[in-house]
């Protein structure tokens, strides 16, 4: 159940940031610690204490959370390629 907390988080997370940063690269950065941010504050409000391998679960989410908003980002990427493109070829 909490990997499926955690992805739904990252996808959220990766869309919103996605959507408002421009860059690609930023917006990716940007999602992997602050959903596993949001995702240990839940589980630490679930449990009721702070895990004592909290730290270390932030780390490697971030890690999992990156690999999940490149996924989610490469079609942002290529929209705005493609509009990009357009844009250019309009104005010649």
């Amino acid at each position: 159940m909490a990997a499926i907390v955690f992805v739904s988080i990252a996808i959220v997370c990766a869309l919103i940031l996605h959507w408002r940063v421009r860059s690609f690269f930023l917006a990716s950065i940007i999602s992997g610690p602050v959903a596993s941010l949001i995702f240990q504050g839940v589980i630490t409000v679930q449990l009721g204490y702070m895990d004592p391998f909290a730290l270390i679960a932030v780390v490697v989410g971030a890690f999992y959370a990156w690999l999940i908003a490149i996924m989610v980002g490469l079609p942002f990427l290529g929209v705005r390629s493609k509009r990009r493109g357009s844009d250019h070829q309009a104005s010649e």
